[in-house]
């Protein structure tokens, strides 16, 4: 579950982990900017020795409870209940050099 972020294109080999759907819209304040359909939200790849996670939205990585409106973001969300797990797989992924993913 992702709350809010940006949206990426990966010109070099990479995993893609989040992928925006059909009838995926961009939108600013007020007007829409753009169709984000096939554009990432996360991806793996490797660089040189080591190893890169990029992810457009960091909310879904973290904890937050507005306590003014009483909503839950991140992995307080009950909607995000797989988020520590991805979290947690893609740690995994990171300090395992030398092994396929």
């Amino acid at each position: 579950m992702t709350f809010l972020g940006s949206a990426f294109r990966v010109d070099k080999p990479h995993s893609p982990l989040l992928v925006f759907g059909p009838g995926v819209e961009c939108w600013g304040r007020t007007d829409l900017v753009a169709h984000v359909e096939g554009l990432l939200q996360g991806a793996l790849l490797e660089f040189g020795k080591g190893r890169v996670a990029v992810f457009g939205e960091a909310g879904m990585f973290t904890a937050q409870l507005n306590v003014w409106a009483s909503t839950r973001m991140g992995m307080n969300n009950p909607l995000a209940a797989q988020n520590p797990r991805l979290l947690l797989s893609v740690m995994h992924w990171l300090t395992t050099l030398g092994e396929q993913h």
